[in-house]
């Protein structure tokens, strides 16, 4: 399931059916092989080993930061490791601020700061420190797009596949 695929897609729930679909379908059609966690796990799989094993193998991750982004740990479990890959072995990286305020995640404001303040109630507060620092990283180490005013979905899918600058970013690490 996590094999050759060149690119890992880190995404919440929410979006899933929305931009995040049609982003999938988007590269699916231009040929690139995408990972997202929906892919069939067999009977027996842990999805966590699976999933950092996706994120290591593959020569690009995408990351959709939505609102409600910050909430799952998952998502944040994945962004660190997708950091860790990134300092270590220069994993190429794609963040997209999706119908939220950039600043709000990387500087945790927002619904970035209520998500962070509850997990810090109920996790190992090293692992809050460390989704935290990841967090802040993406505005400086990143190639970011912002949508967060974002409209229509197909459109955004499209226009993220077509901007110069992204399909160079795709293509250049595949």
């Amino acid at each position: 399931m996590a094999n050759n695929k060149e690119v890992f897609l880190s995404f919440r729930g929410g979006t899933r059916f929305q931009f995040t679909d049609h982003l999938y379908h988007a590269l699916l059609r231009s040929g690139i092989n995408t990972f997202r966690d929906d892919e069939r796990v067999k009977s027996g799989d842990k999805l966590e080993p699976l999933l950092m094993k996706a994120i290591q193998n593959c020569k690009m991750a995408i990351v959709v930061l939505c609102e409600d982004y910050a909430s799952s740990t998952w998502c944040l479990k994945e962004l660190v490791k997708i950091i860790e890959c990134h300092e270590k072995h220069g994993k190429q990286v794609l963040a997209i601020i999706y119908r939220v305020k950039p600043s709000d995640v990387w500087e945790q404001k927002g619904s970035y700061e209520k998500a962070l303040a509850i997990l810090e109630k109920r996790e190992d507060p090293e692992k809050v420190k460390a989704w935290r620092l990841a967090l802040s990283k993406i505005q400086k180490w990143f190639k970011v797009e912002d949508f967060s005013k974002a409209g229509d979905e197909l459109m955004l899918t499209r226009w993220v596949l077509c901007t110069e600058d992204i399909c160079y970013s795709i293509v250049d690490v595949l």
